[in-house]
């Protein structure tokens, strides 16, 4: 028989990549053309002439794409125990705080943030996308007599900003977490901003076996308290899940007499 056991603690802070985006920057002489035009319509802004306009006004852009993949693989395994745990960590952080944590194996996990910051006096566009794929196929697990748990206990209490965790016990999972940020500064009235998210996923010819004793366990205990701003959090305890989000934010300041 096979016998493997797996226990991972987290009780640290980390804080990770930020990406800033200058603005384009607008003609000191050029005036905006009268044959520049933003559709609105009741679903929304449309992209038509919208180049046009962020070359005149100013704006900011950012894109964000993930692709992950477990194709063909084979687990067998018998006598699991695999444990992840987060406990008293990120309290009081301040930022960006980024985690992935597996015991398992196969495991893919990725956490994005890109940020855009930009604008003008005279108004603005702002584009963002946010696109996450995942392809997952032609794998076969066998699995017996196995005890799962993946925890957070105490932990991201008192933060401010955005966290995005990934947390795995078991195998061949797809965790993702995105977040796309415009933020305008300039307090234009007239500032459009458009964003957009998309998920893709292809499965196909997946085969998970489980044989015996199985025991499976997700919890978040007294965590998250206090909390503000963007939280995101993938907790799983199996094998061959595909768990995503994904978040496109646009913050406008407006300036009122």
């Amino acid at each position: 028989m096979r016998t493997k056991t797996k226990l991972q603690t987290t009780s640290v802070a980390a804080v990770a990549l930020l990406h800033l985006a200058a603005p384009w920057a607008a003609a000191a002489d050029e005036e905006p053309s009268s044959h520049l035009d933003l559709t609105l319509a009741p679903g929304g802004a449309t992209l038509e002439g919208a180049a046009a306009i962020a070359e005149v006004y100013g704006g900011y852009s950012a894109d964000v794409v993930v692709v992950q993949g477990n194709t063909y693989n084979f687990v067998d395994q018998a006598g699991v125990t695999n444990i992840s745990n987060i406990d008293g960590s990120f309290n009081g952080n301040s930022g960006i705080a980024q985690v992935n944590q597996s015991t398992g194996n196969l495991d893919n996990q990725a956490n994005v943030v890109a940020m855009a910051i930009g604008g003008s006096a005279e108004g603005g566009f702002g584009h963002l996308s946010a696109t996450v794929g995942v392809v997952y196929e032609g794998n076969k697990v066998i699995v017996k007599d196995a005890v799962l748990g993946s925890h957070i206990n105490n932990s991201f209490n008192n933060m401010s900003g955005i966290a995005q965790v990934n947390q795995s016990s078991g195998g061949l999972n797809n965790q993702h977490n995105v977040v796309a940020v415009g933020v305008d500064l300039s307090g234009a009235t007239d500032f459009i901003a458009l964003s957009d998210t998309a998920l893709a996923e292809h499965t196909g010819g997946n085969e998970i076996t489980i044989e015996g004793g199985f025991e499976a366990d997700n919890s978040i205990t007294n965590s998250f308290n206090n909390y503000s701003g963007i939280a995101q959090v993938n907790q799983v305890a199996g094998y061959g899940n595909t768990t995503a989000q994904t978040v496109a934010v646009t913050v406008n300041t407006i300036n009122v007499p």
